[in-house]
């Protein structure tokens, strides 16, 4: 693990390839992943594995932080494409915004209704995004600066990237 001094953001040195990557989310938060977390970090239970992403307070209360930001900065009304990178089934997207929805994952889990899924770049067939959602993702990146300019390369023309990153502790 190495910490940055200066914000304290955690993350492993450790760089897996895509491959790897692929493996490791493939059964992302099934038995095998929660076993195997399990055995690396105790404090994983179950009830915390089947339990992120599905708090309806916890997801309204990220949807109510985002839609406020967005309406403070004026750009609520201009939002007509959005695309939530790593968003899991896209239940992140405020609710009430009109735009096209589309979440990349490469879980391949379900996405909720009204919003596309894709689990590979090449299938969002060149779109651009007027906000890109990185949330609680840029952690979980072999090469975090990466990661960014792949989600600034899928901005449209004064699009708008959004990263969040949990603080655990």
């Amino acid at each position: 693990m190495v910490e940055c001094a200066d914000c304290g953001l955690r993350y492993s040195d450790l760089r897996l390839n895509d491959e790897e990557v692929g493996i490791l989310y493939a059964g992302y938060r099934g038995p095998a992943y929660f076993r195997l977390r399990h055995a690396h970090e105790p404090w994983y239970a179950q009830r915390v594995n089947g339990g992120l992403g599905c708090d309806p307070r916890a997801i309204k209360v990220r949807q109510e932080h985002l839609e406020k930001m967005l309406k403070a900065e004026h750009v609520w009304d201009e939002i007509r494409t959005i695309l939530d990178f790593g968003g899991d089934r896209g239940q992140f997207i405020p609710a009430p915004l009109i735009a096209e929805k589309w979440v990349y994952e490469i879980s391949s889990v379900e996405p909720i209704p009204g919003v596309r899924a894709c689990s590979r770049l090449e299938d969002l067939g060149g779109r651009s995004f007027d906000l890109v959602m990185l949330c609680h993702v840029l952690e979980h990146a072999m090469d975090p600066a990466a990661l960014i300019r792949t989600n600034t390369s899928l901005l449209s023309e004064g699009g708008i990237l959004y990263v969040e990153i949990p603080l655990e502790r």
